[in-house]
This record gives C-alpha cells, structure tokens and sequence, in this order.
C-alpha cells in the first residue's frame, strides 16, 4: 500500500483556521460567543407596518432654533521682520595682511520662512567685496560708496540655529603698497515669514441634550471673504469631524450639512485652518437646528433585547467586520421622490429609485430596549410598507 501524501499548503491552512479559532473563544464575550455559535443566517422581524400617506410639511410644520457662533478672522500671510545685525562693520586685506569681519545671527523654524535678503549700506570702500554665507559664496562685486547692497538668501541656505556671515575683500594685486577695503552700515536681514504652516482659528459653541435629541436637521451658516492678494484653501472641522475643505476665491457664502452625530452635548467646537498665503474674515457663523412638528409625523416603535443588542455590536471572526446589520426597509405606491426618516436621533435623508424601495442599515442609531421611526417627506409620499429587520450580513 502506498503512504498517503501530506500537502504542506493544508497543513498551513489548517493551522490559520485553528489559531483563529483558538483567538475567538479567549477573546469574545460569552454573550457574543452565545449569539455567533447561533446560524449567522439570524433573521428577527421587529417591525412590519403600512404608513399610508406621507404628507407634504409646509414651513410652518418646521421649527427652527438659530445659534450665532460670531465672527472670526485668519490670517497665514507671510509678515516682515528686520533684524539689524550690525550698525558698522569694516573688512581690509593688504599684500601683507587680511582682517576680514563676521557676524553671526540666528535662524528658528525654517519651514515657515518665506524668504530672506540681506542689505548693507557702503559708506567708503575700493576692491571687490566677498560675502559668504555659512561658507556658500553670497556676494562678490565691486561696489561704490553711497550704493545700498540687496542680496536674496535661499532659504535653503540657511541653518536652523547659528548661521555665520563673513565679508572680505580682494587684495591689492600689483598696487601692493594700498589697502583695499570696505566700511558698511546698516548690516540688516529681512525675513518674510509666515504665522505657522497652517493658520487656526477656534470658535466654540454649547448645546443642550434636547436641543440635539430634537433636531432632524443641521446646517451651518457662514460667509467668507477674501483679504489676502492672494487665495488659500480653507478646512473647517466641528469637534474634530472635517465639515468642509475648499479653496476661497474673494468670496464665499457656506450652508454646510451637519450630521447630527457631530454635534456634542455640552460644548462644540469649530476650527478654522488656512493653507500658506490666505487671510479670510469669516463673519454670520451660526448653526440652524431644524426640528419637524411632533404632531405631524408618524411614529412607530419596536424593542431591541438584550440579546440582540449583543447581535449588533458583534464581529466576525477572525475579518473583525460587523456580523449583523439593522436594515430599514421602505417601499414606495405613489408620491414624492424623498423621503426623511428619523431612527431616534439620527436622520436620514434618502431617495427613492427606479424600484420604489430603500433598504438603510441603521445600527449606529440603535438603542437597546425602546427605539422610534418617524418618517416625513418635503412632498407627499404614499409608504406601502415599512419594516426593520435584524439579520447577519
């Protein structure tokens, strides 16, 4: 009899599949280790109505709350500074002998630096004046008394910290027996520089807990208006969540959408940021909480247990993927094409296609025991079937 052949890649596999089984029963919760040993293919029907008309809401159907954040203003325009390195300064060389003169001066936060020049005033002097930089020839010319020396510095050639300017001048050549030399004043470097990489600005708000349980709908407000020559983008975060990033050509009015899920109970903060070379007055920052009239929409509930409350909040082993969704599903006779669906304190605003149906998962707004959907619409809507449905994915 021939030995039967044993396939290393099995074996590998095997291996894995055991591993990720060992991981599971350590790691998992007995609870969700109680509902997973159960068919994934779980299905639990918690809700099944038929709501009839949606009515149109009207205006008046909408309550509005307005809060005034103010203004604010940012600004990342590179600024100028003169730093004067030296009221005089004198460098000779002779046949015999060369007295050069350095200075020495300091360069921080290289990053934000723009660019920088160095000028000098020449009050007397003959022969050609030799300016170098940290070693790097900077300026070799001859020039005249009266004449103000400009001379652009790479930023690149520059050192973060110490930095070193020597000036010299060429000797005499065959007229040996004369000095050449050179007297300056006003020794000075210019730097144009920015704030920092990118300019912030904060603005912070409060809100109550009715206030963000109420709301169905968010926008914030706000408009921008261009002060720097030249245009930046602009990134604006609410309580770290990034709202809007665009760059601002002279000006820009905003209604921006807020997911309900940004807000915070308590303090809000928003944070403007600038790119280099933009400075924007942001002025009429308000939020507008819109919340739809209890009396003209339509309710319905229905009980998550404990059990399937562990369900939700599940994973798959060993993917770490949920393991269940919550799906609401609507189907659509007649009427509008958008319809907005409130699950607790979330919205959702969808839109109906070619099938008439919608399908939503809604986990991330599910409460264990009681939750509510209520369902509103912009122009009437006739909602042959709702249903909510806990199912593995």
């Amino acid at each position: 009899m021939k030995r039967g052949v044993i396939n290393p890649g099995a074996v590998v596999v095997l291996l894995a599949m055991l591993g990720s089984l060992i991981f599971y029963v350590v790691e998992v919760t007995p609870g969700e280790r109680e509902a997973l040993i159960e068919d994934i293919e779980y299905s639990n029907m918690l809700l099944d109505v038929s709501p009839g008309i949606i009515k149109e809401l009207e205006e008046i159907d909408i309550e509005r709350t307005t809060r005034s954040i103010g203004a604010v203003e940012i600004n990342n325009v590179p600024v100028e500074e003169v730093a004067l390195l030296s009221n005089q300064l004198f460098a000779k060389r002779s046949a015999f002998s060369d007295e050069p003169a350095t200075i020495g001066f300091k360069a921080a936060d290289l990053d934000i630096i723009e660019q920088a020049t160095f000028t000098a005033f020449v009050n007397d002097g003959r022969g050609t004046l030799i300016i170098t930089l940290n070693g790097r020839s900077l300026f070799s010319s001859v020039v005249y008394p009266g004449q103000q020396i400009t001379v652009p510095i790479d930023a690149a050639n520059l050192n973060e910290g110490f930095n070193e300017l020597k000036f010299s001048v060429t000797g005499p050549g065959i007229e040996f027996w004369k000095n050449n030399y050179y007297l300056l004043s006003a020794v000075n470097i210019i730097t144009l520089s920015y704030p920092e990489e990118e300019a912030v600005a904060t603005q912070t708000f409060i809100l109550k807990e009715e206030e963000i349980e109420d709301a169905d709908d968010v926008e914030l407000n706000s408009f921008i208006l261009q002060t720097s020559r030249k245009s930046a983008k602009i990134s604006l975060l609410l309580n770290d969540n990034l709202l809007y990033e665009s760059e601002v050509k002279t000006k820009e009015t905003l209604n921006i959408p807020v997911p309900i899920t940004y807000l915070n109970v308590g303090t809000n903060q928003l944070i403007w940021m600038v790119e280099k070379d933009g400075a924007y007055k942001i002025s009429f920052v308000r939020l507008i909480l819109e919340s739809l009239a209890l009396e003209d929409l339509k309710f319905y509930t229905f009980d998550i247990s404990a059990k399937d409350w562990i369900r939700i909040h599940s994973k798959k082993i060993p993917s770490g993927l949920p393991a269940y969704g919550c799906y609401l599903n609507l189907t659509r006779s007649t009427g509008g094409n958008s319809i907005t669906i409130r699950v607790n304190s979330q919205s959702f605003i969808r839109s109906f296609g070619e099938q008439d149906k919608i399908s939503i998962n809604v986990c991330e707004a599910m409460r264990e025991g009681p939750n509510t959907v209520s369902l509103a619409a912009e122009d009437a809507i006739f909602i042959d079937r709702l249903t909510f449905e806990l199912k593995g994915i």
